[in-house]
C-alpha cells in the first residue's frame, strides 16, 4: 500500500493558531510565532473576548467594542459608535465579507450581529489598509463560525431578556453546518403581565442563521450563509414620556443576507477569494396621532456585492489585487392621510385625503486595489492604492495608503499614513446629491508594540487626522461640502492575553474632536448661537476615556468577569433663561440657549460583574450591572410646562441571571 500525506501551510486562509499536519499514523502540532502585524490600529478580538466582556441586559458587540481605545458611545444600552471623533455613519460594518449598511437593532441601541456566533472580529480604530472601503473612522469586520468537523453539538440558552438555540455539526466527511434561531422573550412575558386586551407589542427582535461550510480539500473552502434579523413593536406612545408627539406607533423591520464565498490555494505563493452577496433592509411602519391623521410609510434597499481578491507571493513580496462591484436598489413611499370637515350639499362629512410621496434610486459603486507588503530584515512595508468611482456624484477617487512595522527585538514600531473617503451616498433628494462630493479624511498614526513575558503586550498609539469637505447643512443650498475638522489623541492599551487563570486588558485614551458645524435656514432665521468657521467640540467629545476587562478563573470550575468604565462628560448647549409664555389658556415656558455646546455632562462610570459556574450540563450565571448604583446621566431636556431642565437617566444597578444547556 502506497503512503502519503499532506502538508498544509496557507495561513493566510484563517486557519487556527495551530498548524496540524497529519499523516497515516501521526498527528504533529506546532505553535506559530508571535504575529508581526503592519498595520497599527488593529485589533484581533476572540470570541473568548467578546463573551467575557459582553456584561450587560442584551449580549451586544457594542459592549466589547466600547472597552477598546478609541471607541466611545453616548452611554448605557447604545451602540452608536464614536470611533476617533468619527460619527458612527462614518464607519464601516461587515460581516464574513459581505459590507453591512445599517448594522444596528432598535436604532443603534444594540449592534446586529450575535455575539455567540462570532469566531473573531478584526477591528481597526484607523489606518485600515487599501482592501478597506467608504469610512472616514473605523472598520469593523466580523467572521461567523463554521460548524463542529467531529461531532454534533447543540447549545440552548435562556437570558434574561432573550432564549437562544444552536446546533452545529458535520453533514459529510468533509462538510459541516451550523443553525441558530434567537428571539427576545421579556415581551412576551410583559404582555401576559399587563393583559392580552391592551394589544401592545413590546419592543423585540430575533434571528435566524444557517452556514453551509465544505472543505473537499486542503486547497478549497466553499461556504453559504443565510441570515435573517427582525424586528418590531406595536405601543402606544405618550408625549409625556418623552416622544414629539403622541398616538399609536407600529413597525416591523427585516434584513436579509445570503452570501457564498470561496477561497481556493492554487499554489504555496498564489491565494484568491470570491464572495457574492445579497441584502435587503425592510422597513415597514404606520403612526397614528388621531382618528383623522395617519402616516404610513415603506423602505426596502436591495444591495448586490461581488468582491474578488487575489494574493501572489514573490520572494519577500505580498502582492495584493481586488474589486469591488456594489449595486444598491432604493424604494421609498410615504402616504399621510388626514381627515377633513367639509359640507357637501348641505351635509357636514369627513372627507379623506392622501398625499403621497415616492422614491427611487440605484446607486452603483465600484473600485479596485493595488498593495505589496514588501519585508526586509530591518523593516515591513506596505504601500497601497485604491480607486473608486460611483454613478451618483461621479467622481473617481484615490487613496494612497501606507504602513511601516520595525521590529526591534520584543519591541515594533509602527507608522501609518492614508487618505480615506466616503461618498454621499445616504442623500436621496436628487437635486442635492449630485452636487455633492465625498467627504475626506487623512489620517497619520504613529506607535509602539512591545510583547512582554510572551503572554503580556502594552502598546501607545498617537493619532491625528484630519477632516476636509464634510458635508454641513446652509442656509441657501440645504447642502454643500464646506466644513472641516480634526480628531487626535493619544492611546494606551496594556493586554494580558488568554491563557491561564487571570486574562483582560486596561485601556486608556486621551482625545479631543473638533468639527465646523452648519446650520439650516430655518435655524438662521430663527436665531442661533453657532458661529460659521468654528471648529466646535463634537457631541461626544469625552477627552479622557480609560476601561478595564478582567476575567480570573477560580477552582471548581467558577469564573468572574468584570468590566469598569470611565468617561468624562460630553459637551451640551445649556439654556441661558426661560421665557414665559401662554397657549390654550395656560402658561408655557420657552428656553433661549447659550452658547453652543458650551458646558458639559456629569461625568460616567459604570462597573460590572458576572459570576459563571460551569457543570457537567452546561453553565448558569448571575450579572451585576451597575454594581456601585451611580446615577449617569444620559443628557437633559427642557419641560415646557414646568420651565426647567429634566434628566434622561441611564440604567440603575440590576441583577440578572441565565442559563446555558448543551447537549
Amino acid at each position: 500500500m502506497k503512503k502519503f500525506f499532506f502538508i498544509s501551510l496557507f495561513p493566510i486562509l484563517g486557519f487556527p493558531e495551530t498548524i496540524t499536519v497529519t499523516g497515516e499514523e501521526v498527528t504533529i502540532k506546532e505553535k506559530r510565532p508571535i504575529k508581526e502585524e503592519v498595520f497599527p490600529s488593529k485589533e484581533e478580538i476572540s470570541s473568548s473576548m467578546v463573551e467575557s466582556s459582553c456584561v450587560s441586559l442584551f449580549d451586544d458587540l457594542g459592549e466589547t467594542l466600547k472597552a477598546l481605545p478609541g471607541v466611545i458611545s453616548p452611554g448605557d444600552f447604545c451602540s452608536a459608535l464614536y470611533i476617533r471623533g468619527c460619527y458612527p455613519w462614518e464607519t464601516i460594518f461587515m460581516l464574513d465579507n459581505v459590507f453591512i449598511f445599517w448594522p444596528y437593532k432598535w436604532g443603534g441601541l444594540l449592534l446586529f450581529y450575535n455575539t455567540d456566533l462570532i469566531k473573531r472580529v478584526d477591528f481597526y480604530a484607523g489606518g485600515y489598509p487599501v482592501r478597506g472601503n467608504q469610512a472616514l473612522g473605523g472598520v469593523i469586520d466580523v467572521y461567523y463560525k463554521e460548524g463542529n468537523k467531529k461531532k454534533k453539538k447543540g447549545v440552548l440558552e435562556i437570558s434574561p431578556t432573550t432564549a437562544q438555540i444552536m446546533i452545529d455539526g458535520p453533514i459529510k466527511e468533509n462538510t459541516t453546518y451550523y443553525f441558530s434561531a434567537n428571539r427576545t422573550h421579556y415581551d412576551l412575558l410583559a404582555k401576559w403581565f399587563i393583559g392580552e386586551d391592551k394589544g401592545y407589542v413590546f419592543p423585540y427582535f430575533d434571528d435566524f442563521y444557517f452556514k453551509l461550510y465544505n472543505e473537499p480539500n486542503y486547497t478549497d473552502k466553499v461556504s453559504l450563509t443565510a441570515l435573517r434579523v427582525s424586528e418590531g413593536m406595536d405601543m402606544e406612545v405618550k408625549k409625556e414620556e418623552g416622544a414629539p408627539d403622541e398616538g399609536h406607533f407600529w413597525y416591523k423591520y427585516t434584513k436579509d443576507i445570503l452570501a457564498v464565498t470561496q477561497k481556493q490555494v492554487f499554489s504555496p505563493s498564489l491565494w484568491h477569494e470570491l464572495t457574492l452577496s445579497y441584502l435587503k433592509d425592510n422597513l415597514d411602519m404606520k403612526f397614528t396621532d388621531s382618528p383623522d391623521f395617519e402616516t404610513k410609510g415603506r423602505l426596502k434597499f436591495e444591495n448586490y456585492t461581488l468582491r474578488d481578491e487575489w494574493t501572489k507571493e514573490i520572494k519577500n513580496h505580498r502582492l495584493g489585487f481586488g474589486c469591488m462591484l456594489w449595486q444598491s436598489v432604493g424604494n421609498e413611499r410615504w402616504d399621510y392621510t388626514w381627515r377633513q370637515t367639509e359640507i357637501i350639499d348641505g351635509t357636514v362629512t369627513k372627507k379623506k385625503h392622501t398625499d403621497t410621496y415616492t422614491w427611487e434610486k440605484t446607486t452603483k459603486y465600484w473600485s479596485f486595489y493595488l498593495q505589496d507588503r514588501i519585508k526586509t530584515r530591518f523593516f515591513s512595508i506596505e504601500p497601497g492604492i485604491r480607486f473608486e468611482d460611483n454613478n451618483i456624484t461621479k467622481e473617481e477617487l484615490i487613496s494612497p495608503r501606507l504602513s511601516v512595522l520595525i521590529p526591534i527585538g520584543n519591541n515594533q514600531f509602527k507608522i501609518a499614513f492614508g487618505e480615506y473617503s466616503q461618498y454621499p451616498m445616504y442623500f436621496g433628494d436628487e437635486e442635492i446629491a449630485p452636487r455633492l462630493k465625498a467627504q475626506h479624511s487623512t489620517q497619520h498614526i504613529i506607535g509602539w508594540e512591545k510583547n512582554i513575558g510572551g503572554d503580556k503586550r502594552i502598546k501607545v498609539e498617537g493619532y491625528y487626522n484630519r477632516l476636509s469637505k464634510l458635508i454641513l447643512p446652509d442656509k441657501e443650498k440645504e447642502y454643500l461640502n464646506k466644513g472641516r475638522g480634526r480628531n487626535s489623541g493619544i492611546e494606551v492599551f496594556l493586554q494580558k492575553k488568554e491563557g491561564g487563570k487571570l486574562d483582560g486588558w486596561l485601556s486608556y485614551a486621551y482625545s479631543r474632536a473638533r468639527r465646523e458645524v452648519g446650520f439650516s435656514k430655518y435655524e438662521y432665521y430663527a436665531g442661533t448661537s453657532k458661529k460659521e468657521g468654528v471648529l466646535y467640540p463634537t457631541e461626544q467629545d469625552r477627552p479622557h476615556v480609560a476601561s478595564l476587562v478582567l476575567n480570573y478563573k477560580f477552582k471548581k470550575r467558577w469564573k468572574a468577569n468584570i468590566r469598569a468604565m470611565y468617561y468624562s462628560g460630553n459637551p451640551y448647549t445649556p439654556i441661558a433663561d426661560v421665557k414665559k409664555g401662554t397657549e390654550n389658556q395656560g402658561a408655557i415656558y420657552h428656553p433661549i440657549y447659550g452658547e453652543y455646546l458650551s458646558s458639559r455632562l456629569p461625568y460616567y462610570f459604570k462597573l460590572d460583574l458576572a459570576i459563571v459556574k460551569k457543570q457537567k450540563w452546561g453553565e448558569w450565571y448571575v450579572q451585576f450591572l451597575n454594581l456601585t448604583n451611580r446615577k449617569n446621566i444620559y443628557g437633559y431636556y427642557f419641560d415646557d410646562e414646568t420651565g426647567k431642565m429634566e434628566e434622561f437617566q441611564m440604567l440603575p444597578f440590576m441583577c440578572l441571571g441565565g442559563v446555558k444547556f448543551i447537549f
